[in-house]
Order: C-alpha cells, then structure tokens, then sequence
C-alpha cells in the first residue's frame, strides 16, 4: 500500500507537469477554451482510472483494460484537442489572413480565376468566423480582398484600408503583429503626403470640371505643408508640374507629374521611391476626419 500511494503522489506531479506542457501548447495553438476544459477531463479521467486500479486489482483482466486506458489517454497528441475542441476564431481569422497575403504575393492583381477563387473560399471562411469583436476588422479585409481580386481598388481606399487594418490587428493580437517600421509622426506625415498627391491624380482628370479644377489648384497650394529638405525638390517638382497642366485649358488628358517638367521626373521618382516603398510605411499612421469620413459610410469605422 505505501508503494501505491508513492507512486500516487509520483503519477500525480506528472499528470500536472504534463497538464502545465499542454495548457501552454494549447495557448501557443490559441485553442478555445473549451479545448482547455476537454483536456482538463482528459487527464482528471486518466487520474481517476489510476486511483481506480487497487479497486480492480482482484480482477486482472479489469485491470489490464484500466491501465491500458490511462495509458491510452495519456498517449493522446495534443493536437487532437486543438482539433476537436477547435480554435479561438480571432486566430482562426489570422491564420486566414496568412493565407490570403499568400494568394495576393502569389497572384496580381486582378486575379486569374484560380486565385480568385480560393481567395473568395477565404472571404466565405471570414464571414463565418465574424464575431462582434471582429466585425470591423473582417469588413475590411473582405473589402480589401474584394479589390484585390477585380483590381478595382482606389490607391486612397487602400491605403486608408491598409491603415486601419493594422491598427485591428494590433488591438486584437498584440506582439503577435509586427511593429510599425516607422513612428506615428513619420508614418503619418508620409501618409498624408501620399494622400495629396493620389488626390491630384483623382481630380486632374481629362475635361475637368471647376470643381475638380479648383481641388487641384487648393492641393497645388497643400503640398506645401509637406516640405522639408527631403520632400522640397518633390514637392517644386510637382507644383510645376500641376502648374503647366493648369495653364493648358484646353488639353484633353489627365494631368501626370511628368507633365510640362521633364528634367524633374527623375527626381519626382526617386523621392517616390524612397517615400513609399511598399505599404508598411503607412503603418501606425494616424487616420484624420478626412479619412474616417471616407471610411465610415461603409460602417468601417465606429
């Protein structure tokens, strides 16, 4: 008796020193809870076959089966727990959004059918995972998927998109994202930048109206607030630019920063290049009236 009951306190230590190894591995796989409290029974049950064994002893065939059984309850992988019990569905929704970010490295834009279809199965898989802490967050990967897909996604709607997206995923999982490559002022003011510039584009249209006109010379005159050492020759570049397309009323094509400037197109390149690389720059940027105004219609932004 006093060897069973020394091996009681031994089999003990391991059930929770193994109960402690799985309850982490379970929180590295984010498995629901419920996985939690099925594995909790899964090891109190193999806890309660042990402690029944002196009880079968009598028997042998009773108890070969009880110490199999243990046995086989001991020997059950943890992911099988993760499998059944499932995944907490806001990481459910990020291993999505690694495979989404896949498909569109994979794929251009827009989409040849094979890709678009298995990122349509990944919206259908969103929407089913949509919860009310994700509801936001899912409206606009949907949205931006949808873009990707047809190819018809403005540069600003994108890029405003792209924003806020990051700034959910942050809230949601916290260090499991990415830090921002640049610091809110920086990431803001190149954001903004982007934004005049992507604006002239959208008003400097062929056959412009007055008021598309009057945009134009209005964020001719705000680029201004964008100078600095590193943005002056960009910005002198683009005003001239805007300038000449301004000048010629009666021409029928869209305005292009190359326009009426053709020694300044190198440096209006360089410094395009360099300001925005690729859209991680626009990480951690602080979204302004103009741009929740622009969100909000389509209930993005609360």
């Amino acid at each position: 008796m006093v060897i069973f009951w020394l091996a009681s306190v031994l089999f003990v230590i391991l059930l929770a020193v193994l109960f402690r190894t799985e309850r982490s591995m379970l929180q590295e796989g984010r498995a629901r809870r419920r996985a939690m409290v099925m594995d909790g029974f899964r090891l109190a049950a193999v806890a309660a076959m042990f402690f029944a064994l002196p009880v079968a002893e009598p028997r042998p065939m009773a108890t070969v089966g009880l110490g199999l059984a243990a046995f086989g309850f001991i020997a059950v992988p943890t992911k099988w727990m993760l499998a059944i019990g499932g995944v907490d569905p806001k990481w459910e929704l990020r291993h999505l959004q690694a495979e989404a970010a896949e498909l569109m490295t994979r794929y251009p834009s827009p989409m040849p059918t094979e890709g678009a279809e298995a990122l349509r199965g990944i919206v259908r898989e969103m929407n089913r995972l949509r919860t009310d802490e994700t509801a936001e967050l899912c409206d606009l990967l949907v949205d931006r998927y949808d873009d990707w897909i047809d190819g018809s996604g403005r540069p600003l709607d994108q890029g405003r998109r792209l924003i806020r997206i990051y700034d959910l995923q942050r809230e949601l999982y916290g260090d499991a994202v990415r830090p921002p490559q640049l610091d809110e002022p920086e990431a803001t003011f190149r954001w903004r930048l982007y934004r005049a510039f992507n604006e002239m584009s959208e008003v400097g249209v062929a056959d412009a109206t007055p008021e598309q006109r009057g945009r134009f010379v209005q964020l001719i005159r705000e680029l201004d607030r964008y100078r600095r050492d590193d943005t002056a020759s960009f910005i002198d570049g683009l005003q001239a630019s805007g300038g000449a397309w301004l000048r010629a009323r009666g021409a029928r094509t869209p305005w292009r920063p190359a326009i009426g400037v053709v020694d300044w197109v190198p440096v209006i390149e360089q410094t395009r290049r360099r300001l925005w690389p690729h859209s991680s720059v626009f990480w951690g940027a602080i979204l302004d009236e103009t741009d929740r105004r622009e969100l909000a219609p389509r209930g993005q932004v609360q």
